[in-house]
């Protein structure tokens, strides 16, 4: 066995530093040597030693290989890191949107966030612009009085030992007023085929903050690695599935909880033992077969399995055969941490004051329900003015404002959900969230979903299960 190190990525100022003239370096002949992997006998340090003598010759190859016989994950291997300031809440909703791709946000749970945010070049320079700084400045005064009355309630009531724990804890639910159109920042580790893909999406969105995006990321990328990044132009086709308008439809009422499965995998338990049993003996078994054994047979057979799982151990593949899609109504906050899910197939609709808002139950046990509501009156109003931009009203809803999802999921993925989103330490909101769909799905498959649950209830369900 021979295991190389052939690369890693490294801080540009780490590179200046040493003197080293980052232009003159390409992550193109990293590409470029194991796409020749497959046709060439040499060695692969060799093939990187020739892509790297060469560097026109690599890029050429790459363009032929990637572009003209089609073969795009050869781009996958050169990978960027990006740092991304400056930006809207918002438009980091369309930007986190790739499911391969890593995202690190400075989160408003754990940061106080200053009276910063984007003023959209919508707005800027018009009559609406006045009219937007106004209700923008009034929100981050909302923000700061609901962490004055929410850190004042800790203290009164001993939730928390001193007025700076108080403060930190009301960063929470405080933030729920402030604008989309709140200033933020991420890091970002991007592959090259999926970066294309991400500037292309951004240049059709309707937003000029998402085109602005895309061209920011681009360029510094394309710059860097010419020959891996070339179909950014978005076609007609690429800016109607982003921009599609209909009829405005009623609203209907959604359950207590804000979540329904519109469907599930039939027999998923049966799926899921029955790809257990195939995988271990090898032989073609049939769902119909294993549905005439008796429940504690089947209940024995996932036991064997799971024996000795840990809470940050993921679930077998075989967890994957039963899918469930759902959906639901969520405020922004509850969104947020939900689309880092990214295997999670998740479509969002607009956000619409008609949805309602979500507010946190500490602000009316702190008294503080006054503020809350004036300042989602105000946004609401402003909103409504602002309908005639398009999606640019959005920057002026709030944390609050919810809208609908529907999520494709398989039973492996909730099990990640689980484990993340319902232990003690995660957000109230999508804890709730996360519990009420695990209900739903333990009433689906009774059988697989047996140790679902957060990372914090792990132990005690796996002794309940295990000692049966």
């Amino acid at each position: 066995m021979q295991v190389r190190l052939a690369g890693f990525n490294v801080d540009i100022s780490q590179l200046n530093k040493a003197g080293v003239q980052y232009g003159d370096l390409t992550p193109e002949t990293i590409s470029a040597a194991y796409a020749r992997i497959s046709r060439r006998p040499e060695p692969i340090p060799e093939l990187r030693a020739l892509a790297a003598k060469d560097v026109a010759a690599a890029r050429n190859s790459n363009e032929r290989i990637i572009f003209g016989l089609g073969h795009a994950s050869i781009a996958e291997h050169a990978v960027f890191n990006f740092d991304i300031m400056g930006v809207s809440r918002l438009i980091l909703e369309d930007l986190e949107a790739r499911r391969i791709a890593s995202f690190t946000e400075k989160s408003q749970r754990y940061v106080k966030i200053a009276s910063d945010y984007l003023i959209p070049r919508e707005f800027a320079g018009t009559t609406r612009e006045n009219r937007f700084r106004t209700v923008a400045d009034a929100l981050f005064a909302s923000y700061g009085e609901l962490l004055k009355r929410i850190s004042k309630y800790y203290v009164e009531t001993n939730q928390a030992p001193d007025i700076k724990k108080a403060r930190h804890m009301a960063k929470e639910d405080a933030r729920y007023v402030l604008p989309l159109a709140t200033l933020a920042q991420v890091g970002m580790t991007i592959n090259a085929r999926t970066l294309e893909y991400m500037v292309k999406a951004l240049s059709a969105s309707a937003l000029k903050e998402a085109r602005d995006l895309a061209k920011a990321v681009y360029e510094p990328a394309v710059r860097v690695a010419p020959s891996l990044v070339r179909y950014t132009e978005p076609s007609d086709y690429d800016t109607r599935i982003r921009n599609a308008g209909f009829p405005d439809l009623p609203v209907e009422t959604m359950p207590g909880n804000n979540i329904r499965i519109l469907s599930a995998t039939q027999n998923g338990d049966l799926n899921i033992i029955t790809a257990l049993v195939q995988r271990y003996t090898g032989r073609p078994v049939m769902p119909e077969s294993l549905k005439l054994l008796p429940k504690s047979t089947l209940v024995g057979f996932l036991k064997a399995i799971l024996k000795d799982i840990q809470r940050f151990d993921p679930l077998p593949r075989e967890f994957e055969h039963a899918v469930i899609t759902f959906q639901a109504v969520i405020s922004s906050s509850a969104f947020a941490q939900l689309k880092r899910h990214r295997m999670i197939s998740l479509t969002a609709g607009p956000y619409s004051p008609d949805l309602g808002h979500t507010m946190p139950p500490v602000i009316q046990a702190a008294g503080a329900e006054d503020v809350f509501t004036k300042a989602i009156d105000l946004s609401t109003s402003a909103w409504r003015e602002f309908q005639q931009t398009g999606r640019a009203a959005d920057y002026v809803l709030t944390n609050a404002a919810r809208r609908t999802v529907i999520g494709t999921m398989n039973l492996r993925e909730a099990y990640h959900l689980a484990r993340l989103r319902m232990d003690k330490y995660a957000q109230w909101d999508i804890r709730n969230f996360s519990f009420d769909l695990v209900d739903k799905i333990r009433g689906i498959y009774p059988l697989s979903s047996v140790l679902l649950t957060g990372k914090d209830g792990f132990d005690e369900k796996y002794n309940e299960t295990f000692k049966k």
